[in-house]
């Protein structure tokens, strides 16, 4: 199976890795996800080849390079989730890909049209459903560039000010990617009302919607947990400094907000997870109540320790209703 970069052998990986991944074996499907990458690098789908439009026939062969495309997509998807989970560096390049989007992306990721529905819009004519990625494509672009610019062994010898400089830009990029994002769907800082969002949903967008907020919240704190790195000490003279320092501590606060809105968000939203999702959820609550455990050590008496140790203590029992449902 190894000995050859098919579109099967391809496939058959990718399916390995799925299988390890939701089971748990996170060291062995890192493995095949990087066995993934290179075979789809070598079938070319790294690569965009503009094809037939989907009313028009195809030959075998432009249907198998769209096939590759999207198993690319995916292998895209997951390095760059990998790669901020592991601190460890992605197996994919962007400056070695074209990333054009699929056509019609942006305009039906959110809305795709459900079994007996007639929908309006060409994208969907015939065979064109555009593919249900596992996540958004343009959010993992926003992660490969977090990674690129706080987390990569470059990236961990910039100065202050320079740490500063990309968390503020990527923010900039994250709330542009947040607004671009149709209102049913979406995400957000502070979370309210999120059974009655969920309840308006089609049971078949749900599961897409709590893993887009659940990503949200954690590239918001990816991006500004750098910010710590960044707490002034007694040799900074910079003109700046107390500058940089309100900087610092509005990022360190954005990232609490975060950790609490996510564990808040899977307490509304666990009855809506489906259970084999425990070992890809799983890490949204645990990062969270790191986050916020680390802040009450050293902050014990800021004004919402209190309330943080709760909901530390409540997240145990959250992790513990995930699991109920977990493949063995």
């Amino acid at each position: 199976m190894l000995d050859e970069a098919t579109l099967e052998n391809l496939q058959t990986v990718l399916m390995l890795y799925l299988r390890q991944r939701y089971i748990g074996h996170s060291e062995s499907s890192v493995i095949l996800h990087s066995i993934a990458c290179r075979m789809a690098f070598i079938l070319g789908g790294n690569t965009y080849t503009k094809t037939q439009a989907f009313k028009n026939e195809m030959t075998n062969q432009e249907r198998q390079t769209r096939h590759i495309r999207l198993l690319f997509w995916h292998c895209y998807i997951f390095d760059k989730d990998i790669a901020l989970r592991t601190g460890q560096p992605p197996f994919i390049s962007d400056m070695n890909c074209d990333l054009t989007l699929p056509k019609g992306y942006v305009e039906t990721q959110f809305v795709p049209p459900l079994p007996g529905h007639h929908v309006s819009s060409s994208y969907y004519a015939d065979e064109s459903l555009v593919p249900f990625l596992p996540g958004e494509l343009r959010l993992s672009m926003l992660k490969h560039k977090t990674y690129e610019l706080l987390y990569s062994t470059k990236a961990l010898a910039k100065l202050n000010s320079e740490i500063i400089r990309a968390i503020l830009e990527l923010d900039d990029e994250l709330e542009s990617w947040r607004l671009s994002i149709p209102k049913v769907v979406r995400p957000a800082l502070s979370v309210s009302d999120v059974k009655q969002a969920l309840s308006e949903l089609p049971i078949q967008h749900r599961m897409q919607n709590i893993v887009l907020h659940l990503e949200y919240h954690y590239l918001v704190v990816t991006i500004h947990r750098a910010g710590a790195r960044c707490i002034a000490d007694d040799s900074d003279t910079h003109p700046d400094a107390d500058e940089r320092y309100t900087a610092i501590n509005s990022s360190i606060a954005l990232c609490l907000e975060a950790s609490r809105s996510t564990l808040c968000y899977l307490h509304a939203v666990i009855d809506d997870l489906a259970g084999e999702m425990f070992w890809v959820t799983v890490f949204y609550p645990t990062a969270a109540a790191m986050m916020l455990f680390l802040h009450v050590l050293a902050e014990p008496l800021a004004p919402q320790s209190k309330s943080d140790l709760e909901l530390l203590s409540s997240a145990a029992g959250l992790i513990r209703n995930l699991k109920d449902g977990a493949v063995e």
